[in-house]
């Protein structure tokens, strides 16, 4: 039995490039440094936020690191972010996702309404 399920947004289950791009400006911007260019904040998409943020200033100080991440977190674009994991949590408490397999050797499905029955259509697997 799986304990947690972890779903990766970061090119996996979606592009969530608008929403990133608009937190970096909203955090950058708010700390007064200029508005990143849209691939080199594609370039920091996977590292820790704090990193991406050195990364992308040099800056490496503790506060201002902090108070990027609470920047960040307040940008008001995030919807498809939130849309996407809502949708797979409703599915979650609906009994709909369902694993199979081991951690090694897992087997990620949806069960989808595709008329008179159900059918499970593999989503991903590891």
């Amino acid at each position: 039995m799986f304990k947690a399920v972890c779903f990766d947004f970061d090119y996996t289950l979606g592009d969530c490039t608008d929403s990133i791009v608009a937190g970096f400006v909203h955090g950058l911007t708010g700390l007064g440094w200029p508005a990143p260019d849209r691939e080199a904040v594609r370039g920091t998409v996977g590292y820790v936020l704090e990193d991406a943020y050195t990364m992308l200033t040099g800056d490496s100080d503790p506060d201002r690191r902090a108070r990027f991440r609470a920047l960040f977190k307040t940008s008001r674009s995030r919807s498809e972010v939130v849309a996407t994991f809502l949708a797979i949590l409703e599915l979650c408490k609906a009994n709909r996702i369902h694993l199979a397999g081991t951690a090694e050797d897992c087997t990620v499905t949806s069960t989808v309404d595709s008329g008179p029955g159900d059918v499970d259509v593999t989503v991903e697997s590891y």
